[in-house]
């Protein structure tokens, strides 16, 4: 993850994280995705699946841009957050622009 010139790590901002990797999983729309403990995904762009399950431990952040052109778009039959995991858009001190 790199942030271009004249963008500022902001630590309230959960795509900031520089434990994330860059994840870009494209369209596989018959596919089951599982993140998993310990996986800690910035979703850099669109994507389609089957459906979604975000394990204990396992991580997905919404990547975003300063001037709200991202438009990451997912498209899924249903997200399925276990506990200990996490999917974030934003956050209350960092908001999502795109």
């Amino acid at each position: 993850f790199s942030l271009k010139k004249g963008n500022v790590l902001d630590e309230n901002c959960p795509d900031h994280n520089p434990s994330l990797n860059s994840w870009n999983p494209g369209h596989q729309p018959d596919k089951a995705v599982i993140v998993k403990r310990g996986h800690l995904f910035r979703l850099e762009s669109s994507a389609t699946f089957h459906s979604l399950t975000i394990q204990s431990g396992g991580l997905l952040v919404f990547a975003d841009s300063p001037d709200g052109s991202k438009n990451i778009t997912v498209r899924t039959h249903h997200i399925l957050i276990e506990d200990g995991g996490a999917l974030h858009i934003g956050s209350p001190k960092c908001r999502y622009r795109s």
